[in-house]
């Protein structure tokens, strides 16, 4: 299964850069839907990270996030939401179902950084996504939800 060096002389592909990526691409695992998940988490100079990897289509991102940057994705999940229906938005409101977002539990409270603790956030944060991943799944028509979602997770 698969591409090789043979099938690609067939097909008479014959710039290097267009060789390399086909057989780089057959290499790879085909994902049709976006998921994300989360790997660890750490602490770095008194803040929280999250180590998530993000896969779709052909696409995977590994990336390390603090709790601000989903603060960041829920602020813009929320304008969104709220705009309008017209020339640039093809929902209808209220189709998109944007969960709340997980309360941060280590913004102020030091003592609170437990193991246990960071592995709750790190699980809530799993499920906030999720469902907006299976929001964006079941509307045929979140294309720019999608493409929100692709950018932050640096897929696109």
């Amino acid at each position: 299964m698969g591409l090789d060096e043979k099938d690609l002389n067939t097909l008479e592909i014959t710039n290097s850069i267009h060789r390399k990526t086909l057989l780089n691409l057959a290499k790879t695992q085909f994902h049709n839907n976006l998921s994300v998940v989360f790997k660890s988490h750490r602490e770095i100079g008194g803040v929280v990270v999250y180590e998530t990897l993000s896969k779709w289509k052909f696409s995977s991102s590994f990336q390390v996030l603090e709790f601000a940057d989903f603060m960041k994705l829920h602020r813009n999940l929320l304008i969104y939401e709220r705009r309008p229906k017209g020339k640039r938005r093809s929902v209808e409101r209220g189709s998109v179902c944007i969960p709340p977002l997980p309360q941060n539990k280590f913004s102020k409270v030091w003592n609170q950084r437990t193991i246990d603790a960071k592995n709750k956030q790190m699980e809530e944060l799993q499920i906030y996504l999720n469902q907006i991943i299976k929001s964006v799944d079941d509307n045929e028509h979140n294309d720019e939800l999608l493409l929100l979602l692709l950018r932050f997770f640096m897929l696109i």
